[in-house]
């Protein structure tokens, strides 16, 4: 069974609890001891319903996988099309990645203006164990203004960052000496490499 699962996205993997109390129980013991967790909204539609489908969804995986984070993850994923009030849910789902010692995180997010219904939000991504960070925002407005949100980025072990954000948030990334390789277009005027306490905004450019 476990190869049978080894073939399907998350979404239907899922779908395998209704089946019977055999898949549900082989769920539980072996599909939420998965490395990889990967979830993507355009599995579920664009329309206004399928994303609330979606947020329950990924709150259902995370609850299933139980709230003491005993359970690491290697890579957390998170492509979410549609985006409207929902930046303080995707923090508490950045913050599970990050209790569960992530080591590669990818935030795919794209919604309207003002991004995620709100005009200012301030984001913490505290995580020693990632090693591999991607930030991609993308909104289908005209550049009006840079946003407000904020990203602390706080990952001492970072090696291959990528940032390509056409909403122009800030970014205070904290020294990061192991860092091999950073990708980084569109942030914000207020963004900035901290070293030592003082800020460098020619390193984030």
């Amino acid at each position: 069974m476990g190869r049978i699962l080894s073939f399907l996205n998350m979404k239907e993997a899922v779908g395998t609890l209704v089946l019977s109390k055999q898949w549900k129980k082989f769920w539980t013991n072996h599909v939420l001891d998965l490395k990889t967790l990967d979830f993507d909204s355009d599995h579920f539609g664009t329309r206004w319903y399928d994303r609330a489908l979606f947020i329950k969804y990924v709150d259902r995986v995370l609850q299933l996988r139980g709230p003491r984070f005993n359970r690491n993850v290697e890579e957390f994923s998170l492509k979410y099309n549609g985006l409207r009030d929902d930046l303080h849910r995707v923090s508490r789902w950045i913050r599970y990645a990050a209790h569960c010692k992530v080591q590669k995180l990818e935030l795919d997010l794209y919604g309207n203006q003002p991004f995620g219904g709100e005009e200012s939000y301030r984001f913490q991504i505290s995580a020693p164990t990632l090693n591999t960070l991607s930030i991609t925002f993308d909104s289908p407005d005209e550049f009006e203004r840079c946003s407000k949100h904020i990203f602390i980025i706080q990952i001492p072990n970072l090696e291959y960052l990528t940032i390509n954000d056409t909403i122009f948030a800030s970014y205070q990334i904290l020294e990061i000496t192991s860092l091999v390789e950073a990708n980084i277009a569109n942030i914000g005027p207020n963004s900035g490499f901290i070293n030592n306490g003082g800020i460098s905004r020619v390193e984030a450019r």
